[in-house]
């Protein structure tokens, strides 16, 4: 079985609250990722969060279904949120982030091996994101210096490794980059692009 993973168990400094913030559909922009999972057909999900978070009880009036919530005690990066949430090494899970903000069409391709969901992007949506360029190729191959990491990872088998940095753990987990189009999708992980999300 398939599992999803949303991560919201940030700090949160570059913009507090952000996974509650409105979006234009008028929902919270957390329910974005979940309704990229649900549309994926993906129905096992787990919500990755803080210990004072307020997200359980504001997901409960928008679904009428249960979700899974695991507490990250403290803000120690992905790879220890997704071990946090809990998963079975042999399956495949999905993660998304709490602040992406997808077209409503987009549903998660499943494409054997692992695969990380990349977009090339305009500088100002890419400001905090993980960019990737041409030096980087053990599984980038993009030559843009725009294209980052965003929107999803799926890993299938995963055996987590404890590294520095994106990269480093895409690179160890052979990760192979699934180029998606930026049409209908924004990170609003900073008050910048949040503010540009709403001119556009």
């Amino acid at each position: 079985m398939i599992k999803g993973i949303v991560l919201a168990g940030g700090l949160a400094t570059r913009l507090p609250n952000k996974a509650l913030l409105p979006i234009k559909n008028g929902m919270p922009a957390i329910t974005s990722s979940i309704d990229l999972l649900l549309r994926s057909g993906i129905k096992d999900i787990t919500i990755v969060v803080s210990p004072v978070s307020a997200i359980p009880s504001v997901l409960n009036t928008y679904y009428d279904r249960p979700f899974k919530f695991a507490v990250q005690l403290a803000a120690e990066g992905y790879i220890n949120a997704i071990k946090t949430a809990g998963y079975d090494p042999q399956s495949q899970i999905v993660v998304t982030c709490c602040d992406n903000v997808y077209d409503e069409s987009e549903e998660v391709i499943d494409r054997e091996g692992s695969y990380a969901c990349v977009r090339e992007l305009p500088a100002w949506q890419t400001i905090g994101l993980t960019k990737y360029d041409g030096s980087i190729d053990t599984w980038f191959n993009i030559a843009n210096s725009y294209a980052c990491f965003a929107g999803y990872a799926v890993f299938h088998q995963v055996h987590l490794i404890d590294a520095g940095s994106v990269v480093e753990n895409f690179n160890r987990l052979k990760m192979t980059a699934l180029k998606c189009p930026a049409k209908g999708w924004f990170d609003i992980g900073t008050l910048e692009n949040y503010i540009t999300y709403w001119r556009l």
